[in-house]
Formats: structure tokens, C-alpha cells, sequence
């Protein structure tokens, strides 16, 4: 599906949706104003979905997660982003289990001194991913950044970033990790190599 001149979501997988799939998607020129809610161009808020091969361009959080308390596991796969506005993020409070694999795209993992301010995430993951990013720890659990190509900081809302919490576990960052992909190793562990090659 290409999707032209949307104003806000391209894909919303709202609270309650379970075991979709989107891929093969690609959103052009968005028309949206670059502020309160708008351009969430693939937003997950349910539980075990999975997008794969998406493109955005010119959105403001791309691939995104959002939606209080909203439980993975949930996978961005083989996606990019052109000309982002801001950040890919787990948007709301507390959402945990998400995997960023082999995404290209601005991504933030972090506290957001937002009204009321919050963690955005917790036990979130990066995976041989491009692009700039913010990794945090959160006073209680961990956020993951492995194979990470880029700098450690992001130039969107900064007013909205705290710098006073310490790294989130970051390994080999500028160098790609082996496997090349996180989410297709598990899935052929689980589920063996023929439901690999039934997603390519």
C-alpha cells in the first residue's frame, strides 16, 4: 500500500489488536502539522504485531508505540525513515518489549520531561539499527541499544530531553552485530526456517 497525503496515521493498530502484520507499506507527503498527535505514521498499541519493509517520509514519529501500558512483544522490522521530523519512540507511558531491528530512522529510548513527565519505555531494544538515538536506563529496568550506527544524541525536542540518567546498555555501537537480524533469528529458533522464507 502506498499511502499519499494522510494527515495522521497510515497504520494504527489500536489497544487490543493482536498477531497483525503490516508490511510492504510506504506513506508519501503527508499533509498533518508536525505537532499534537499528528504523523504517528505506523502506531502500534496492541500486542505481538510486526511491521516490516515500511517506509515514511517527511512523518514526526514514524514507527512508533503508543498507548498506556502497552505490552509486547511488538517488532519494527527492515524499516526507514526519510526526512523525519522527529523521533521513532515508544511514545506513551510504560511501554515494554519492543524490538527496532535493522530500522533506519532516528530513534529515542528515553525520559520525557513532558506534562506529567515520564519514561517512555522499559525493556526496549535496538538491534543493528542506523541513525541517531537516545538510549537511557530507567530508575527501575533496562533499555538496549546492540550493532547501533550513529550518534548518541538527537537534535528533535530537545527541551522535552533530561540528561540526568545514565546510559541504557549500549553495545558495539557503530558496528553492525551479528545476527544481522534479531527478529528472524528468534522467529526461525521458534518456528524454523520455512516461517522465515513464508515473510521475505
Amino acid at each position: 500500500m502506498t499511502a499519499l497525503h494522510f494527515a495522521n496515521s497510515v497504520v494504527n493498530m489500536y489497544e487490543g489488536v493482536k498477531w497483525c502484520t503490516v508490511q510492504d507499506c510506504e506513506s508519501l507527503e503527508p499533509v498533518g502539522r508536525c505537532g499534537g498527535g499528528r504523523r504517528f505514521t505506523y502506531l502500534i498499541s496492541g500486542q505481538l504485531c510486526l511491521v516490516q519493509r515500511c517506509k515514511s517520509d517527511r512523518g514526526r514519529h514514524s514507527f512508533v508505540l503508543g498507548g498506556h501500558n502497552t505490552c509486547g512483544p511488538n517488532v519494527f522490522h527492515q524499516c526507514s525513515a526519510t526526512r523525519p521530523f522527529s523521533s521513532s519512540e515508544p511514545h506513551s507511558s510504560l511501554v515494554v518489549g519492543s524490538l527496532y531491528d535493522n530500522v533506519h530512522a532516528p530513534i529515542a529510548l528515553r525520559f520525557a520531561k513532558s506534562s506529567p513527565g515520564r519514561w517512555m519505555g522499559f525493556f526496549n531494544f535496538l538491534w543493528n539499527c542506523e541513525g541517531g538515538f537516545l538510549c537511557q536506563q530507567p530508575p527501575v529496568g533496562q533499555n538496549y541499544a546492540f550493532g547501533q550506527i550513529g550518534i548518541h544524541a538527537l537534535v528533535f525536542n530537545t527541551g522535552l530531553q533530561v540528561h540526568d540518567y545514565g546510559n541504557g546498555h549500549i553495545e558495539c555501537w557503530d558496528e553492525h552485530v551479528e545476527p544481522e537480524s534479531l527478529y528472524l533469528t528468534q522467529l526461525a529458533q521458534r518456528l524454523g526456517d520455512e516461517a522465515v522464507e513464508n515473510i521475505r
